[in-house]
């Protein structure tokens, strides 16, 4: 930690025998232990802290892109899918309306709602992003 070798500890242990006497030298080395475990963990607790919420930060960025690109293509199939099954040039009947489309096809409606619930998400994204 500190880059001593064996001579500069031994000099550094007689000066604390001379400085503090040899009652008090092994209370002051147990002190100065637990001092430096101390530092130890903290530093530890707060990297590993740093560490996390750098990897959730990184989670919940790549997830909200794959969430929106994934709202994105259930919406844009929805769109064609809901254009491909109600064409008004291809219903034989004139007076075939839409009410009568979604009488017919119960699901078309339920698919609907759920694109209009998908882009409401959506929107709530970009606000809370912005």
């Amino acid at each position: 930690m500190f880059n001593l070798g064996m001579g500069e500890i031994l000099v550094l242990g007689v000066i604390a025998l001379i400085v503090v006497g040899p009652e008090k030298l092994p209370s002051l080395a147990r002190n100065i232990g637990r001092f430096i475990n101390d530092i130890k963990r903290t530093t530890s607790d707060v990297t590993r802290e740093i560490s996390r919420s750098i990897d959730e930060q990184e989670f919940n960025k790549k997830n909200s892109k794959i969430t929106q690109e994934h709202i994105q293509d259930n919406t844009h199939m929805h769109e064609n899918h809901l254009v491909d099954e109600y064409n008004p040039e291809d219903v034989a009947h004139e007076d075939y309306t839409e009410e009568d489309f979604y009488r017919d096809n119960p699901s078309a409606k339920v698919q609907e709602k759920e694109h209009e619930q998908q882009l409401d998400l959506l929107e709530q994204e970009e606000t809370k992003e912005s």
